[in-house]
């Protein structure tokens, strides 16, 4: 069952191929995979290469629920220049 978006990803296979597949460059595929979150502007390409090849259940509803399913790890990540931030 497909849940989260690194479930959307591997239903594809791997990275490469779900890449190839939705026109997404590889390696922002890759960070996608790693991050668990694909990009909103790409799920209209992510949902279309699903239904082309068959891959069964993906929606814009269940992309939502994907992103609302990252883990507090994803999130620990750190983002922009964290030295900047700490010294403000």
């Amino acid at each position: 069952m497909i849940r989260t978006h690194r479930d959307i990803i591997a239903a594809f296979g791997n990275a490469a191929v779900f890449a190839r597949e939705t026109g997404i460059p590889y390696e922002a595929a890759r960070k996608q995979q790693q991050r668990n979150c694909i990009g909103v502007r790409h799920w209209p390409a992510v949902i279309e290469a699903c239904r082309r090849l068959g891959i069964k259940g993906v929606t814009a509803e269940v992309m939502l629920a994907g992103l609302c399913s990252r883990t507090a790890a994803d999130d620990e990540k750190p983002v922009g220049n964290v030295d900047a931030a700490k010294a403000a």
